[in-house]
């Protein structure tokens, strides 16, 4: 019987420590989608900080932080450990946000509390990629409205919200603008990742009261947010000049700047000239279309800024006279496929030599069952003579007749034409199709 209660009272003390430890460590894993995002594809060249002291929880003295920056007995402990469970990941981000200096001097320039800086690497986690589920898009999470208020472009062609630097500063702008109307990071932060709207609602409906009962209107899961942000902004707070080691450099790329009068393809580009597209990307991860467009700065490295603008005058005449030329456009499309309309005295035999195929070939293109045909039936035809190498293309203009246009050209009868452009009759603006002699 004692061995018995022994064993119980081990058990139920182990239940309890069990208990006690989730507690302790559960943290909300979807506020930190963000923090854990594996497709921001991080790579710090230059690692500022070879360690953070993270100090046990227990052991630091959080009064000071509470007094000067949160006003608030905000326990984030769960946070705090989740993060120096995870130091390695902490590291790199911390060493991210560190080596993209801008995001630091965009907040210390509109004097702005330091720890704002983290707000990145809890919402996005570095990816300039990011976009979340309710239209926050970039390392800030910048929704469309915030964005376009102070000056990012966004267009069909670009997207500043992507581009780290002008993201940083308009982030910046609108933490200032919420700074003011609420004079305090708690409100600030929560009505970042909210709205102001939302968060004046829930601050109506708590009765001006505690942030307790703000967070609790608020509701989805903005109290561990907060938490997290907290977490992560103490943990900025030991990350000191101390911190600091020597490592090696990456040799940044050296960019030029390029703005074009017109927008360029970049199959035109493909097409002409040799081209790091992946480096262009990357230097301009705001561009959102295949094409450099028009009266917009972008960043190029020294061999695609040479390369491209060596060629520039011959790249353009060919996307102006060959790609976007509508008459290309249109032999392209005769080149892959045409549409035969049977007529009297027509058999397969007879069309499949016309086109230089075999039978069996158009019967299974068409899905035919037999070698039975239709006057009127249409059959597709692939020819390997639809080559734009071995035609020569004609406009139909006002007043042509097949007789008209096949005097054009030695060799050649309205017959011929007619054949190789069946259906219908001849309209103006038409492409035909004539085989070359």
């Amino acid at each position: 019987m004692i061995l018995f209660k022994k064993i119980l009272l081990l058990g139920f003390s182990f239940l309890l420590s069990v208990a006690f430890y989730s507690a302790e460590t559960t943290v909300n894993l979807s506020v930190l989608n963000g923090y854990n995002n594996e497709s921001n594809g991080l790579s710090v060249q230059n690692e500022k900080f070879s360690e953070i002291n993270f100090t046990p929880y227990n052991e630091l003295d959080f009064k000071p932080y509470y007094i000067e920056v949160a006003s608030y007995d905000l326990d984030f402990k769960p946070y705090y450990n989740y993060f120096k469970k995870n130091s390695h990941k902490t590291k790199q981000h911390f060493n991210w946000k560190n080596n993209n200096e801008f995001i630091v001097k965009s907040i210390e320039k509109l004097k702005l509390p330091s720890e704002l800086s983290v707000l990145p690497i809890l919402i996005s986690g570095g990816d300039y990629n990011f976009k979340s589920a309710f239209g926050g898009i970039g390392i800030w999470g910048l929704h469309y409205p915030v964005a376009i208020k102070h000056g990012l472009i966004l267009n069909k062609n670009t997207d500043e919200r992507f581009l780290d630097s002008a993201a940083s500063i308009a982030a910046a702008k609108q933490l200032k603008h919420l700074y003011i109307k609420y004079n305090d990071i708690n409100y600030v932060v929560l009505a970042y990742l909210t709205s102001p709207t939302l968060l004046n609602k829930a601050i109506k409906r708590a009765n001006n009261s505690s942030l307790d009962s703000v967070l609790v209107e608020l509701g989805n899961d903005y109290a561990d947010w907060l938490k997290a942000f907290h977490a992560l902004a103490y943990i900025n707070t030991l990350v000191d000049s101390e911190d600091f080691v020597t490592g090696n450099l990456k040799e940044e790329t050296i960019t030029y700047k390029l703005s074009l009068n017109k927008s360029l393809l970049f199959e035109a580009i493909n097409d002409k000239i040799e081209f790091n597209f992946d480096l262009f990307n990357g230097l301009n991860p705001q561009n959102r279309k295949q094409e450099l467009p028009r009266n917009y700065p972008l960043k190029l490295d020294s061999v695609n800024y040479f390369n491209l603008t060596n060629n520039l005058d011959s790249i353009y005449y060919y996307q102006d006279s060959v790609l976007l030329n509508p008459f290309y456009r249109e032999a392209m499309h005769l080149k892959e496929m045409l549409i035969y309309e049977v007529r009297s005295g027509d058999y397969l035999g007879k069309i499949a030599e016309l086109y230089a195929v075999t039978v069996a070939e158009i019967q299974t293109w068409n899905e035919l069952s037999s070698s039975r045909i239709d006057i009127g039936q249409e059959l597709i035809i692939y020819s390997p003579e639809n080559d734009t190498s071995n035609y020569l293309f004609y406009k139909v203009k006002k007043g042509d007749s097949l007789n008209s246009i096949a005097s054009k050209y030695p060799g050649i009868s309205a017959d011929s034409i007619k054949a190789k452009n069946p259906n219908k009759p001849i309209i103006t603006g038409q492409l035909l199709k004539i085989k070359k002699k």
